[in-house]
């Protein structure tokens, strides 16, 4: 992970490491408004799915781009230049990775297939003007029903064969995207991950770490924003005063790299405001706030007193 940090930073980024915290990733960096959330790992197969739709999840919810560091799979070793997939995330060398952030080209590939990004809305809009369903295009095609959804929700990458049988059956070509901007173009419906909630008007997840929640909303005003004019939100709940004293300086880092306004949760203040300068809320507090902008007011007025 000190390579992977010390390589972001040579690059220019505001890098976050949560190596002593531990999560669903374990650096944020960003650099000209633009977001990634890494998970190295040194055998990319230990990445499971339920970890990698959480950091998938919270990709989404920020804005950012995520992608696997690693070294190797089960089978073989990671290839410089090439890209990998893990349950639908980018995974690739941290040399790749360098090309990755920088924006330049790398071979799409997985388990020695080439795979491609497809535009999923594209996809779905020529499906419907086919007057076709996914069943009925999945009986055409020969792809499974699954398998389009998850093209036309970019929540993986297609290989080339699907591709073929696809625009076969649709009678015209797809659009391709961006290996990387999977993360950010998924669309996690409530109803079909349970993990993703509506927090204060947010759109939010619960996480395994570095934080409880995160969320964000490009409807409120307020200081913390990124290039999009999206505002973020990270917190963390219901923690004892000492083990909020011991993570604010390192929660701090966090909600600077990702942009974000942190702030702690509560059951009472004892008459403190702020954790350093991290704001407290109560649960009485926060039963009275109906809208994001309520939020980040409450957060502002925490940081005067």
């Amino acid at each position: 992970m000190a390579r992977a940090v010390s390589r972001l930073q040579s690059l220019g980024f505001d890098v976050f490491s949560s190596h002593d915290i531990g999560g669903c990733f374990d650096i944020a960096c960003r650099k000209d408004g633009r977001l990634f959330l890494l998970k190295v790992l040194s055998n990319i197969d230990s990445l499971d799915m339920a970890s990698s739709r959480q950091l998938a999840a919270v990709a989404q919810v920020l804005g950012a781009d995520c992608l696997v560091i690693g070294v190797r799979s089960k089978s073989y070793v990671l290839e410089n230049g090439v890209a990998y997939e893990r349950h639908g995330l980018l995974a690739c060398t941290i040399d790749t990775m360098e090309s990755v952030v920088g924006g330049g080209y790398v071979l799409e590939r997985k388990f020695r297939r080439k795979m491609s990004q497809l535009d999923g809305d594209s996809l779905k809009k020529l499906r419907e003007s086919r007057e076709l369903t996914i069943a009925q295009l999945a009986r055409i095609s020969g792809v499974s029903e699954d398998t389009i959804y998850r093209y036309e929700h970019s929540l993986t990458l297609a290989t080339q064969q699907n591709i073929g049988r696809l625009e076969s059956a649709l009678g015209e070509g797809i659009g391709r995207l961006s290996v990387v901007g999977a993360s950010r173009r998924g669309r996690h419906e409530q109803g079909s991950n349970p993990m993703i909630f509506d927090f204060f008007g947010f759109n939010a997840v619960r996480t395994a770490g570095p934080a409880d929640i995160v969320g964000s909303s490009s409807g409120a005003s307020g200081r913390r924003k990124d290039a999009s004019g999206r505002v973020s939100m990270v917190s963390e709940s219901d923690r004892d005063m000492r083990t909020l004293e011991r993570k604010s300086a390192q929660f701090e880092l966090l909600s600077k790299a990702i942009c974000a306004n942190p702030f702690f949760i509560v059951k009472k203040t004892s008459g403190r405001q702020r954790v350093g300068s991290i704001p407290m809320l109560t649960h009485e507090e926060i039963a009275a706030i109906r809208s994001p902008e309520d939020l980040v007011r409450a957060l502002e007025e925490k940081k005067k007193k």
